[in-house]
């Protein structure tokens, strides 16, 4: 894998489902607007579930035994009517992405050129399938070896900042979880 060059204000690297589609150009300021107003919805309901999950736990261990079943069961629910929902959405392929302020860069089988623009989306969630969508301009494109993946290096399209924190929020505790599971 090579490095990112830039660091600016963080820099994370995770596996996840990625897609891309090639653009004929950049995005039209509509369809940037679009993605924006939609990745702060997703950031935010996912964000919820971290901000939950990380919680103060009642102190009192009988009510905590008490309300298990009943989370378990709204788990359950939860799971199902996701299921429901995205049943016809595959998810793509996982690749290693590594992330900067202003760059993203992910092992590609198919070789793309400088100067093409892409659409991005990144899953973040098994069952809540909607992805966060990045534009991005390929900066470059390098070979990894014979039977490798080309690492592809693009910089990013400007998001409004608060698009921008929840997004590195969320790879920071993503990238966190990921380490946890594989040292465990």
């Amino acid at each position: 894998m090579v490095p990112l060059t830039d660091h600016s204000r963080f820099s994370s690297r995770f596996a996840l489902p990625l897609a891309w589609d090639l653009l004929d150009g950049p995005p039209a300021p509509q369809h940037r607007a679009a993605a924006d107003q939609a990745n702060a919805s997703v950031l935010a309901f996912l964000l919820q579930g971290v901000d939950i999950d990380a919680g103060p736990r009642p102190a009192d261990e009988e009510l905590a035994e008490a309300l298990a079943p009943l989370r378990i069961k709204l788990d359950m629910i939860i799971d199902l009517l996701a299921r429901l929902s995205y049943r016809d959405v595959a998810l793509p392929p996982r690749r290693e992405v590594a992330l900067t302020a202003s760059r993203i860069a992910w092992g590609s089988p198919l070789p793309l050129r400088a100067g093409d623009w892409l659409r991005i989306a990144l899953h973040f969630h098994q069952t809540f399938r909607e992805p966060i969508i990045l534009f991005a301009k390929v900066a470059s494109a390098t070979a990894g070896g014979p039977g490798a993946d080309i690492w592809i290096e693009a910089d990013l399209a400007e998001m409004p900042e608060p698009v921008y924190s929840d997004l590195a929020r969320l790879t920071f505790l993503f990238q966190r979880r990921q380490r946890a599971q594989r040292g465990s």
